[in-house]
């Protein structure tokens, strides 16, 4: 979760004496907050769609599809090609590999909420947010998957036989909400007040309904 509590640091006097005032100036600070929330929802987005590329996340392993392979949904992207066994015996086995996008579940689960009477933007999974909260930070974090007898007969059957020295696989870590946060906190304040005043120009012209 990220939320965006407005300072009034880095905002103009003008914009300080005006902001708690009530009637069309409390529309525009809402109106602007709101803004602010859903530009943040989109950068969140982007960003976590664009990881490998843009955060310098460590790209998917291409086998990871396969332990996805029950979910619906999670082959996508293009076939793998491999073979197991021998001579006659020799057997063809195609599967596809993971999209590449870590966070591909999760980005379009980002919502926000403003509350105007405590100047604050919440930004991130508002809707069954124990699973999602948890999927995050373990991305965000890193972890690691040990390897049972099980899952090692698993990945034999599907063709890609682990080495026996493999006990774990490591997931590395993908800073995602804090990597954003961090890249667009210094703006806020100015976008923030473009977006007030813009608002109570709409306002005092007419151009927005009353």
């Amino acid at each position: 979760m990220l939320d965006v509590q407005l300072q009034v640091e880095g905002l103009s006097e003008l914009t300080k004496a005006v902001l708690e005032l009530p009637g069309l100036f409390a529309r525009a600070r809402a109106s602007a907050l709101k803004s602010i929330g859903w530009e943040l929802q989109q950068e969140l987005r982007r960003a976590g769609q664009l990881g490998v590329q843009q955060l310098g996340w460590s790209p998917l392993n291409p086998h990871t599809g396969i332990l996805s392979r029950g979910s619906k949904g999670a082959m996508q992207g293009r076939w793998m090609k491999m073979t197991r066994g021998r001579g006659r015996k020799k057997e063809r086995i195609e599967h596809r590999e993971s999209g590449g996008n870590p966070m591909g579940r999760l980005v379009n689960a980002v919502r926000y909420e403003v509350d105007t009477d405590e100047n604050l933007v919440m930004i991130g999974f508002l809707r069954n947010e124990g699973n999602l909260f948890r999927l995050a930070r373990l991305q965000a974090e890193g972890f690691e998957t040990r390897i049972t007898p099980r899952m090692r007969k698993f990945f034999f059957a599907l063709g890609a036989p682990l080495k026996k020295e493999t006990t774990v696989l490591k997931t590395p870590a993908r800073p995602w909400v804090s990597q954003v946060y961090a890249r667009e906190r210094a703006r806020i304040p100015g976008r923030f007040e473009e977006k007030f005043w813009a608002a109570m120009q709409r306002y005092w012209t007419g151009s927005a309904k009353r």
